[in-house]
């Protein structure tokens, strides 16, 4: 089956935004709809302005695509269903979604809007590509950590569509799994509410054994990217097989998106397009394509500057030009007959027809003015219309070019509101929860065999086999190892041992992590943690235990990890504890799976395939050890492995003293960089349920994050 036209896709954070967008020429636009979008501080659009804005678009042939791609918490079915309603009935083409609730709530309500994974779902290989197809998505929204190869490789046997970002800002970390602006400001990226700690300044330092003396600059910015631009790659996109080339940026201005749109398709026709001026409307001290390119350095860093704000002020008027006036875009066919009595003339666009009576009587003409009526017919400015035909039988009789002018400006502006006509999408009842397709997958499966849970059983979560203190099996219930060290871990602990996964797995590592598994599923282990919905492909049929990267924070992402085949279910460290109770307490989902949450640990905030460190030192130097202090004098450790780094939390989250008021029937001791001593002194705490020594936290789990 031949892929679709290639796609420009514009952000529209307001009305002015979008405007700008199509005016420029845009195939689509995105729009995040008010509650549950990714960029809640934007404009953005419910009820009469959205459904003004698709029509908009509409008429200009130009398609809408509705964010709601935020984590959805217990209780907001409702609001979720009523923005789905607002998506329907002003007939969106697509809906982006992160939450599994999104999903599944729109594939009941309006079966027929086409589910695009929100680049916060965290996709970065084929084999997520594949769970989201098999899974009801008609597209993905790569991860934007992934090189041309990587995409290449993953178009070659996608099942569905992919869409790229080709322009724009770039979070450090992995879309869907930065947990910094909560855990440090209360703000999560995952409700759309991110405060951007890491465009702040933070001090970065190796802290491996004999390091060189290394001048550290406290002001620096070594966890803010420059944009990404890889606009010159459209028509090897194209080539690959990806669909959609996207825009990052919808809480920039009109301007912005006029200048990167005109741009885009300057290169996707490959032709030169103006980089001092695309540079000039917004750059963090220029762009980068470092990932894309795959050339991941210091080299990807940057901040905006004085310099790049004074450019901007010479750059601004020259790109509202670019949306002055309006694109033609629509071909029309336009046919004028004339007689003696008058006439008529018609325009249609294919769809709609519309017609008027020519006034008479007609006089014969002195001369030929076919080629005047012509002219006068074909002047479309200032419209979305061009004149792809023109048929004319006069009769020999003379029409006055204003008098032609006059009736096609009459008859398109007829047109255009015809094209603007809504056009909404069927809606069906939202059924009880307990007849959805989900939960009735769901309820055929056999409830869990296992003896119900003892009072908070504990499950210790290591970084490396060598963290295991003598006597350590004992005192814990389950423990969770890596996958990779699957050799390392003695035998008769197998049988209690789950294997961890990646929460992130590029290049090669999909491939290393799917032979992991084949070795190591007749080891005697108990299964596989899974954090990512590719692992839900690559461990299908084998017992599988839920990560927090699956970001589960409500009953239906709940049940969507337990068809999955996880048996156990981490819920979300952005939730309060009265939030999980909630979800514990959802009937459908008990005797299904047992429940556990973070009871202690350094919280990974951040995932990112970019190393700060590198812009003080080499890796060789580093020795995958090192730390970022931020301005308070906080230091954050970095764990290096598996081609990516993962930003701890200063403190360590402690609930042992607290294990009486926690909902789940298990919690994960969360160990990230602690010898074997210190993890055997954090398990004798909780063990004797003790309170922490020292600075701790109780992350989320009480204050809970801005709503």
């Amino acid at each position: 089956m031949a892929n679709p036209p290639f796609e420009i896709l514009a952000p529209a954070g307001d009305e002015t935004m979008l405007r700008a967008a199509v005016f420029s020429g845009a195939d689509c636009v995105y729009l995040g709809i008010e509650g549950f979008n990714a960029r809640r501080t934007a404009a953005n659009f419910a009820g009469e302005t959205l459904a003004k804005a698709v029509a908009f678009c509409h008429a200009r042939n130009c398609k809408v695509y509705a964010a709601v791609n935020t984590v959805v918490l217990p209780g907001e079915e409702t609001k979720v269903e009523e923005v789905l309603r607002q998506v329907a009935a002003a007939g969106c083409d697509a809906v982006i979604v992160q939450d599994f609730a999104v999903a599944e709530i729109a594939k009941q309500v309006v079966p027929q809007l086409p589910l695009h994974a929100s680049t916060q779902a965290s996709v970065h290989s084929l084999a997520g590509v594949q769970q989201m197809a098999a899974l009801g998505f008609s597209r993905v929204i790569l991860s934007r950590e992934l090189a041309a190869e990587e995409i290449a490789a993953i178009a070659a046997q996608s099942p569905i569509e992919l869409e790229v970002f080709v322009h724009g800002a770039l979070c450090v970390s992995v879309s869907g799994q930065c947990y910094m602006s909560a855990f440090l400001g209360g703000r999560s990226a995952n409700r759309g509410a991110c405060a951007g700690p890491c465009r702040l300044p933070f001090s970065a330092a190796a802290t491996g054994q004999n390091q060189p003396d290394i001048a550290v600059n406290p002001e620096a910015h070594h966890l803010s990217l420059k944009d990404l631009s890889v606009l010159k790659a459209l028509p090897r996109l194209r080539q690959m097989g990806v669909v959609s080339a996207k825009i990052e940026g919808r809480l920039r201005g009109p301007e912005y998106c006029a200048v990167v749109v005109d741009s885009a398709r300057k290169a996707l026709a490959g032709e030169v397009y103006d980089e001092k001026l695309l540079q000039g409307v917004f750059s963090r001290s220029g762009f980068t394509g470092g990932w894309f390119n795959g050339q991941i350095t210091g080299a990807m860093f940057g901040t905006r500057t004085g310099q790049d704000t004074a450019l901007a002020k010479t750059a601004l008027p020259k790109a509202r030009e670019l949306y002055r006036r309006e694109m033609p875009r629509v071909p029309v066919q336009i046919n004028l007959t004339l007689n003696q009595t008058g006439g008529k003339i018609a325009i249609t666009d294919g769809t709609h027809t519309v017609q008027a009576a020519v006034p008479g009587p007609l006089q014969p003409a002195q001369q030929a003015a076919t080629e005047a009526l012509q002219t006068a017919l074909a002047k479309t400015g200032g419209t979305p219309f061009y004149a792809a035909e023109i048929t004319l039988d006069t009769g020999g009789l003379f029409l006055p070019g204003s008098v032609a002018g006059a009736l096609r400006r009459t008859l398109l502006e007829e047109l255009l509101q015809k094209r603007e006509e809504p056009q909404p999408l069927p809606q069906n009842p939202l059924l009880p929860m307990a007849q959805w397709p989900l939960f009735a997958a769901l309820a055929a499966l056999p409830d869990t065999k296992q003896a119900p849970q003892k009072a908070a059983a504990l499950c210790a979560r290591l970084e490396h086999v060598a963290q295991l203190p003598p006597q350590m099996a004992a005192q814990c219930d389950e423990l969770v190892l890596p996958l990779f060290e699957a050799e390392k871990v003695p035998e008769e602990l197998r049988a209690k041992t789950w294997l961890w996964l990646p929460r992130v797995l590029f290049a090669n590592g999909e491939e290393r992590a799917a032979a992991a598994i084949q070795k190591t599923k007749q080891m005697g282990f108990k299964g596989y943690e899974v954090q990512n919905v590719a692992h839900w492909y690559l461990c299908k049929g084998l017992p599988m235990r839920g990560g927090f990267g699956l970001n589960i924070t409500n009953v239906v992402s709940a049940a969507q990890a337990v068809v999955a085949g996880c048996s156990v279910v981490t819920l979300s460290a952005e939730l309060t504890l009265r939030q999980m109770q909630r979800i514990l307490q959802a009937p459908q989902l008990q005797g299904k799976a047992q429940f556990t949450l973070l009871g202690y640990g350094k919280m990974p905030l951040m995932i990112t395939r970019a190393c700060p460190i590198k812009n003080i030192t080499t890796c060789a130097a580093c020795q995958k050890q090192g730390e970022l202090t931020d301005r308070k004098g906080q230091k954050m450790p970095l764990l290096c492995r598996d081609d990516v780094r993962t930003i701890l939390n200063p403190v360590p989250l402690w609930m042992a003293d607290r294990l009486h008021e926690v909902p789940t029937g298990e919690v994960t001791l969360y160990f990230t960089n602690e010898t074997p001593q210190q993890v055997a002194t954090v398990l004798h705490g909780f063990v004797a349920r003790q309170k922490a020594e020292g600075l701790f936290t109780r992350g989320l789990y009480y204050k809970g994050i801005e709503e």
